[in-house]
């Protein structure tokens, strides 16, 4: 059955899909609307659908806006999808004797508080929970920063896993670690800092940027799941967004329901509301930083704006 082209306004939570009167939703698995929503009829232009307080999507055949757009409603679509596909949102800890596990995971790569907006957009508009993988030692954020850790124990309050984001560049020269003893005394010793952090154990790591030798060896920590060992690669598939890219091609792996088990890696720091390129992502997070930073200097410096104005600041 071929549905008719509906024509898509601004993106999710606030999208509308306004369809002609021959758009038809007897094929759908879910009655009228992507997202469950209502059909309201007729508001000038034909039919559409309302999730909540939020519209969403009409009849679609895929992605009605692609993945590699890298906007907050294509990742929407995106965990809708895996759903509607058959799939079931598990964790490092529960995916055992579950139909079709997927494991959802984020790195915190740059940014907590782009972290904590993927993180509010899965628990209220999806009612799901993740792992957020958080760097300790990382010149970019500091987890013991008022304003950082309230982030971080929010992410936890709202239902989601926190874990280790552990760079081994800090205690090795990158693939030249040829002892994993102390790799792993290291490993130990940021779980614990962690955990006095967020005070609450820490149950699952992940490498930042590993070394050939780490991703080979498999370690493993007594009560930490690695999410790097081996069967997290052998028995899933395993699929990345890194450096703002899809490494293959996930709205046709989902639909194809080839795979009974999904093991899905993000970076929040790539989502955005619009369509953004990464050299638009990079530019306006590191030019931000520097009006941050003024914003920081005024509680430290006083009459800060006597020496340099924020419309100063690039």
């Amino acid at each position: 059955m071929a549905y008719t082209k509906c024509k898509f306004y601004g993106n999710l939570p606030k999208s509308i899909w306004i369809c002609p009167e021959n758009s038809v939703f007897e094929t759908q698995t879910r009655p009228a609307c992507f997202g469950g929503g209502k059909v309201q009829k007729n508001h000038g232009e034909g039919p559409f659908c309302v999730y909540g307080k939020a519209c969403c999507f009409l009849p679609y055949e895929g992605f009605p806006v692609p993945i590699s757009d890298f906007t907050y409603s294509a990742y929407s679509q995106l965990i809708y999808s895996i759903t509607d596909n058959g799939y079931t949102f598990c964790n490092y800890h529960d995916y055992e004797g579950v139909s079709k596990p997927c494991i959802l995971c984020h790195d915190i790569d740059y940014d907590i508080e782009k972290a904590l907006r993927l993180a509010r957009l899965e628990a209220d508009s999806h009612s799901l929970r993740s792992t957020y993988f958080v760097l300790l030692n990382t010149n970019l954020y500091n987890l013991f920063s008022g304003s950082s850790n309230a982030m971080l124990m929010e992410i936890m309050k709202i239902g989601h896993e926190v874990g280790l984001h552990f760079d081994e560049s800090n205690y090795t020269q990158m693939g030249n670690c040829q002892d994993l003893l102390p790799l792993e005394k290291y490993i130990q010793k940021e779980i614990s800092l962690l955990e006095q952090i967020i005070e609450h154990p820490v149950n699952a790591i992940s490498m930042h940027r590993p070394s050939k030798i780490t991703l080979e060896s498999n370690i493993a920590i007594p009560g930490v799941v690695n999410r790097y060992s081996q069967v997290f690669f052998s028995d899933f598939k395993y699929i990345s967004d890194s450096r703002h890219n899809w490494r293959e091609d996930i709205e046709g792996i989902v639909l194809s329901k080839k795979y009974e088990k999904l093991h899905i890696l993000t970076h929040p720091f790539w989502y955005t509301e619009q369509k953004q390129t990464c050299r638009d992502k990079l530019l306006s997070f590191i030019t931000s930083a520097n009006r941050k930073r003024h914003k920081d200097m005024q509680s430290n410096f006083s009459d800060l704006d006597e020496f340099v104005l924020q419309e100063e600041i690039i």
